[in-house]
């Protein structure tokens, strides 16, 4: 037996409701923005479907029959998940947002701006549960699954296509070590510091190689890297206690105490400074909250 609904064109189901509501093809007509010839053709379709007494022709208009309005009441019913999504898609208040918010960050980002970024989000989602949380050798694959909602990582640190990402932050570059450095408060040329200890703080996670060593090799040399660490409080200890040296980005110097910032050794323009990116799922880049959430995040950044 033939489905009744087989090869029927849905958008006269939106004729008959205009009908239903109007009783008369020329306002139905102005209701959806349609000429009333297209109306008329689309109630004729309707009656061959589902036969001439779906509508009776009155003088100046159409009557509705019992299963009109009832197909009608169902087409409203039919459209309310769709009109549901595409509202989703068009309209977002974070004031009122009561979901849950997860953000992931690398250990550096979230030593250096993590007050900030909680502070701006909350005013931002001041009903959202928040979730910031640091990066792990399994968040690419959490994040393609859709368990974060936006991530944040080094420019360096690659993300893969599925991840929309753009550049949200850059800070410029500086050596840090203890005061009076013997080395690097006469010198910071690379013949005078090459050899000195280093502390990794930026450890690549998909590499056997650090950013660091990485940048050392291109110049030349072989970095002294004595201590490598996620942890800013262990850094600052070791660089009081010792000659070594930390190359980080400037803000870090305010996590910091007894230590000092010095100048950088000549070094390509692009390593002068630290480049941060943000990003979330390709598949949510029409999503009005993700969105709004990467603004925000650019606009919490731009204000540091």
């Amino acid at each position: 037996m033939q489905e009744p609904l087989n090869g029927i064109n849905l958008n006269l189901f939106m004729i008959l409701k205009a009908l239903v509501k109007t009783q008369n093809t020329s306002q139905a007509a102005e209701l959806l923005g349609l000429s009333q010839p297209s109306v008329s053709r689309g109630l004729e379709k309707l009656r061959e479907q589902f036969g001439e007494q779906l509508f009776i022709r009155k003088a100046h208009g159409v009557q509705a029959s019992e299963m009109a309005v009832q197909l009608a009441e169902a087409t409203e019913q039919m459209l309310l998940p769709i009109n549901r999504v595409l509202r989703d898609y068009q309209e977002f208040d974070p004031k009122t947002y009561h979901g849950e918010l997860s953000i992931v960050a690398s250990n550096f980002v979230l030593n250096l701006f993590g007050g900030e970024l909680f502070n701006h989000l909350k005013k931002t989602f001041p009903a959202a549960k928040l979730s910031i949380t640091y990066w792990t050798d399994y968040t690419i694959k959490e994040m393609l699954n859709g368990q974060y909602d936006y991530c944040i990582r080094l420019q360096e640190e690659p993300l893969p296509q599925d991840i929309f990402c753009q550049k949200i932050h850059s800070c410029n570059n500086v050596i840090i070590a203890r005061k009076e450095h013997p080395v690097l408060s006469k010198s910071s040329k690379w013949q005078d510091i090459h050899e000195l200890a280093l502390i990794n703080a930026q450890p690549h996670l998909n590499s056997s190689k650090s950013i660091l060593e990485n940048n050392y090799s291109t110049l030349g040399y072989q970095a002294n890297i004595q201590l490598t660490t996620n942890n800013i409080m262990v850094a600052n200890e070791y660089l009081k206690s010792s000659d070594a040296m930390m190359y980080a980005p400037q803000p870090i110097i305010k996590l910091l105490s007894d230590l000092q910032q010095y100048p950088l050794p000549p070094l390509d323009v692009s390593r002068q400074q630290t480049h941060f990116v943000g990003g979330y799922l390709q598949t949510r880049r029409n999503y009005p909250m993700y969105k709004l959430l990467h603004k925000q995040i650019k606009k919490m950044f731009s204000q540091l």
